[in-house]
């Protein structure tokens, strides 16, 4: 898997993202300053709840455009298997039940899944349960974690 591509095709994702939530914040302040969102009486919430709306919306866009600007400070290393996991590794695991599962440590945004030569790649945050425990990790370790109500377990296969 080429690491390079999959950085651009996530910070693509990233992009997008924060472009639609822009949108979506435009969108809901034209909606809460809107003639017709006047309250035509005490219990005529509708412009209020509006307006809340677009404040969260704002904040969001905040958060976005703070992670692009995060991801795209991120240096991609040239990591081999004597390499000890840091952000920007392309890394491969693998659960109990043998399957496989590429995951990209990023510094934010946590979550983002791409799509990559037939394969989901998901986007791991360094802050995550799973992203602590990779960190200066390597290749063959295990690492294992509370998630929800029970525990993962995984098999570093391949740094990148």
């Amino acid at each position: 898997m080429d690491k390079t591509k999959i950085y651009q095709l996530f910070l693509n994702e990233l992009e997008a993202i924060c472009k639609a939530a822009a949108d979506a914040a435009r969108e809901a302040h034209a909606t809460a300053t809107h003639s017709e969102s006047v309250a035509e009486n005490k219990y005529d919430t509708f412009g209020l709840e509006s307006a809340y709306l677009a404040h969260g919306q704002s904040q969001r866009v905040l958060q976005y455009q703070y992670d692009l600007a995060e991801f795209k400070k991120l240096a991609l290393p040239n990591l081999t298997c004597k390499s000890p996991i840091t952000p920007g590794a392309l890394v491969i695991i693998e659960d109990d039940a043998g399957l496989e599962k590429a995951v990209f440590l990023g510094p934010v945004s946590g979550g983002v899944k791409i799509n990559f030569e037939e394969q989901t790649v998901s986007l791991v945050s360094v802050a995550s349960p799973m992203g602590r425990e990779l960190l200066g990790r390597f290749e063959g370790d295990s690492i294992a974690f509370a998630a929800g109500i029970g525990h993962k377990h995984y098999d570093i296969v391949s740094v990148r």
